[in-house]
């Protein structure tokens, strides 16, 4: 099941143009809240705190923002995770944009909390695609918790979708590999095109690993969904037999 998940996953993300426009919207959001927090901070460097504020705004907003957003985006995506084809009804993400964006918050929380675990966690603060990937899975387990759990009501099944505890360690390496492999060919591709320069990365790395890192934790999040997925569709055939 884990093995069939991967390129389960990866069919999914090729085969959704839904995915790709998320991925997009969410670079350029982040790209623009940070651009435009830049300017301001220039037209304000004579001023005292400049400093103190941009330091602030990076630990504090960056991450902030960084939870609501893939909220939204797994909130979006939704229906195609689990196994559907279209975005969520753009009612419902007006409708409840502030649950939403608590969930995003609570999931950024638990993130910053995961952290703090020895070797695991400096994996997942170095690199803003394997953040992307843990808080997308926390995010989507309390979101579609509801309806997975009446998809088992109607099987008449007590089996536990989400992974076990190995699987998700699995998981969990498995979205570190990815995010380094991808994230360093795409920076390497970046700076051959002369897109972005190693002052660029030391100076605007958590915003340049958001943009890059945006894809692999995508695609590791494709890549869990479909691990559930698999898992109900390895269920009917037992209930129904």
């Amino acid at each position: 099941m884990f093995w069939k998940s991967i390129a389960d996953g990866i069919g999914i993300l090729f085969t959704h143009w839904e995915i790709w426009v998320s991925i997009l919207l969410y670079g350029l959001i982040f790209l623009s809240y940070f651009f435009l927090f830049g300017l301001v901070l220039l037209k304000n460097e004579d001023r005292g705190g400049v400093q103190i504020a941009g330091c602030l705004t990076n630990m504090i907003a960056g991450p902030a923002l960084q939870g609501i957003l893939v909220a939204f985006m797994v909130t979006a995506i939704l229906p195609i995770l689990c196994g559907g084809h279209d975005f969520i009804p753009f009612s419902f993400l007006t409708e409840y944009w502030w649950e939403i964006t608590k969930v995003g918050l609570g999931s950024m929380l638990i993130t910053i909390i995961l952290t703090l675990i020895p070797i695991v966690g400096k994996f997942i603060s170095d690199t803003p695609g394997t953040a992307i990937f843990v808080q997308g899975a926390i995010v989507f387990k309390i979101l579609a918790n509801q309806v997975l759990d009446e998809v088992l009501n109607t099987l008449n099944s007590n089996a536990n979708l989400f992974p076990g505890f190995w699987a998700s360690v699995g998981f969990l390496i498995l979205s570190i590999v990815i995010v380094y492999v991808i994230t360093i060919g795409l920076i390497l591709l970046l700076t051959k095109l002369n897109i972005i320069n190693e002052y660029a990365m030391e100076s605007m790395g958590f915003v340049i690993g958001n943009f890059i890192g945006v894809l692999p934790g995508v695609l590791c999040l494709c890549i869990y969904t479909s691990y559930i997925r698999l898992t109900i569709l390895n269920i009917v055939p037992t209930v129904t037999s």
